[in-house]
């Protein structure tokens, strides 16, 4: 599971915020919390934050908040010019699935190389959530049959406020990387990738794109 909290903080706030951070992982460390966050930021929604850890269990999460919650009571000052900053934040839960995901035999870029991600967020009409789940399969042997060598990683919404849903990520090295090897894959599925979108497309309630980069400088590593 990934435990994925996503902050948007007013427009201008941001150094503000990200020196608020600061404050905020060391006490994390005093703490002892011992998750990798990473970090990255929206390209098109200025200010947002998307914060991302692995989770092995939900006894793991609860205790993980636990010393989160610990954490933000001992810096009170740091914590109220933090909140100063923020608009709004959501908290989900994902589950991998890395039985839809598609893993190339000779992937284009190592998981180090991506520094930008698009994440297509697919929400299904709940009578249609096990067929878009099916659907998803497909997709692995489409890519595999035009030999794309773009990996997939999709995620499932176990926690959070506008289920059924599942994530699909792809990546790139950076914004200009990214759209122009998709559109080589999406030319070289090219027919049948229009076939595929034509049925998967009454599941879903609606579809949204968010893209982001990588924001290394940010995480905090215990």
């Amino acid at each position: 599971m990934v435990s994925v909290l996503t902050v948007r903080v007013q427009i201008g706030s941001q150094d503000d915020y990200e020196a608020g951070l600061a404050e905020i992982w060391k006490a994390f460390k005093a703490k002892g919390l011992g998750a990798q966050i990473f970090v990255s930021t929206g390209v098109e929604e200025p200010g947002s934050y998307s914060f991302a850890s692995p989770v092995a269990s939900w006894a793991e999460f609860g205790e993980r908040n636990e010393k989160i919650q610990a954490a933000y009571a001992s810096i009170p000052e740091a914590m109220q010019k933090v909140d100063a900053t923020v608009r709004s934040w959501t908290n989900e839960m994902w589950v991998a699935r890395p039985d839809l995901s598609y893993r190339p035999a000779k992937p284009r870029l190592q998981d180090s190389e991506m520094g930008f991600s698009r994440i297509a967020l697919l929400y299904a009409h709940p009578q249609h959530a096990a067929a878009l789940d099916e659907a998803l399969k497909g997709s692995i042997a489409l890519r595999t049959k035009h030999g794309i060598p773009t990996g997939t990683e999709i995620y499932q919404l176990a926690m959070g406020s506008d289920g059924p849903a599942f994530a699909v990520i792809l990546g790139g090295k950076d914004a200009a990387d990214f759209y122009t090897q998709d559109a080589k894959d999406l030319a070289a599925m090219g027919a049948d990738w229009q076939a595929y979108l034509e049925k998967v497309g009454p599941y879903l309630r609606r579809v949204e794109f968010l893209t982001s980069t990588a924001r290394p400088d940010l995480f905090f590593t215990p």
